[in-house]
């Protein structure tokens, strides 16, 4: 916690884009240690330095922040622990690539074997202006370097990663290989343009950095193997200042998330193939009911977090970590914080008694079953607070997802990890309210808001006798 919140204070002095982030994280931090501390750990040598020695390829991420690393080194390494935290909390990729990449950044510092430290030592310091432009000219500058070893080469495009740029990427299509699980095949017939590989971009005198670009035409043909079309690229330059186009991966990826829930709440009714149906809906409820009442602790805390996840729309690393401002009370209320809708609509002086006051949560009932659980689970601050026999975070969430297959019985029924956690979200999109209860009650502080919200304001009670309604369906 002591380094989160030294890390945190860094961010801040450095003024990164994501400064809000790092001010919370800071403000949480600096809570938490006046109110419990932190006991002094004896710090020891080698591979026992680490906390989380003994587990480091289970907690990767974990284990890359709370590396130490000596004077000389640290700036370099503490700029990277800053890029990863916010790569972790601001973009929605895979656990093994964040632990692929975390990988790489704790292997960095390391003396021997030598290759990538050779890259490390020439990376810019945390504290230096432009820090980020900076590390991504470096990484340009060592990117034209003929015959790199495969292992520099895996560490700058983990270090590319936590930047949003990518390099030594496998562009030709007729190779062997499989593309990386991050690109995705456009089948549109229809012209894209994509950032080339960052081996074309350069910085300009003033710093900024220029892109190559690249306009994809499909050809129609098809070749005698049925592949699919290969692809023409024509090229040109494009001297424009990058963070323009918004080529942010996390931003383009929460601007996808946000088009789908507009799109679904468009097309969404009460026979759309993405509600659960009655059965469906009988089963998990009872299925959770009978794990609520079991002997194993395990059992009982796993089936919680699944109902709540199942009544939330809140993900189970969410719920975990407590990442979002919602809150639980031990007596069974969902306390929601109602996310401001940036740049809405706001009365003049004279209407401001003509509209209802902006609210900035909503207290909602839980069914009556998961009210023993929340009172032994949720701690006074309202967050779920696993106790430490339960075991580790990997080990919940892999048991969660064993009651998940369970409750599918070979299939029977379609209750995925995704179709669960979106329940409630999809009934609360078809109910009288629609779109606007469902962003309101369960949309995430990255989704856009629908558009109404920027004029509406719902009465409390109609959006607590919607979610009421939406729980008669989801818990029978």
């Amino acid at each position: 916690m002591k380094e989160l919140a030294h890390l945190s204070q860094l961010a801040i002095d450095i003024r990164l884009q994501k400064e809000a982030i790092w001010k919370k994280i800071h403000e949480v931090t600096q809570k938490y240690l006046k109110e419990y501390g932190e006991p002094d750990r004896h710090i020891t040598r080698g591979v026992q330095s680490n906390p989380v020695s003994g587990m480091i390829s289970k907690l990767e991420f974990l284990a890359c922040i709370l590396q130490p690393v000596s004077s000389e080194r640290k700036s370099q390494f503490y700029g990277l622990k800053i890029l990863l935290i916010e790569f972790v909390i601001c973009s929605d990729i895979s656990d093994s690539v964040v632990d692929s990449v975390a990988h790489e950044i704790r292997k960095g510092r390391e003396l021997t074997p030598p290759f990538r430290y050779e890259i490390f030592k020439m990376l810019p310091s945390a504290s230096c202006p432009d820090y980020t432009v900076k590390l991504a000219h470096t990484l340009q500058e060592i990117a034209k370097t003929q015959k790199l070893h495969k292992t520099k080469k895996d560490f700058i495009r983990a270090i590319g990663y936590l930047i949003g740029l990518r390099f030594f990427e496998i562009r030709n299509r007729k190779t062997k290989l499989a593309p990386a699980q991050e690109i995705v095949r456009i089948k549109k017939q229809k012209k894209t343009i994509q950032q080339l590989s960052t081996v074309s971009l350069r910085a300009d005198d003033a710093g900024k950095l220029e892109g190559l670009y690249e306009v994809i035409e499909p050809r129609t043909e098809v070749n005698a193997n049925n592949e699919e079309p290969a692809e023409t690229g024509i090229l040109f330059q494009q001297m424009v200042n990058q963070e323009d186009l918004n080529f942010d991966v996390a931003l383009n990826q929460q601007r996808r998330r946000s088009a789908y829930w507009l799109e679904q709440a468009t097309l969404m009714s009460p026979y759309n193939s993405g509600l659960l149906i009655q059965p469906e809906c009988e089963r998990i409820s009872s299925f959770l009911a009978e794990k609520l009442e079991s002997g194993s602790k395990v059992e009982v805390f796993c089936a919680g977090l699944i109902s709540l996840n199942y009544f939330t729309s809140l993900g189970f690393k969410v719920l975990l970590r407590n990442f979002s401002d919602n809150r639980f009370s031990p007596k069974g209320v969902y306390i929601r914080k109602i996310p401001p809708v940036p740049s809405c609509y706001k009365p003049s002086g004279r209407d401001v008694g003509k509209w209802r006051e902006p609210y900035s949560h909503l207290e909602l009932k839980l069914p009556s079953e998961l009210k023993n659980w929340m009172s032994e689970y949720v701690n006074a601050r309202g967050m779920v607070s696993p106790p430490a026999s339960i075991g580790t975070e990997i080990e919940v969430l892999e048991r969660c997802r064993n009651i998940l297959t369970e409750v599918r019985d070979h299939g029977r029924y379609r209750l995925t990890e995704s179709m669960v956690e979106n329940a409630a979200k999809r009934f609360l999109t078809v109910s009288t309210v629609g779109a606007l209860a469902a962003y309101l009650i369960t949309g995430a502080e990255i989704e856009r808001p629908p558009i109404i919200s920027y004029y509406a304001n719902v009465n409390i009670q109609l959006l607590q006798d919607s979610y009421r309604e939406v729980l008669k369906k989801l818990w029978i």
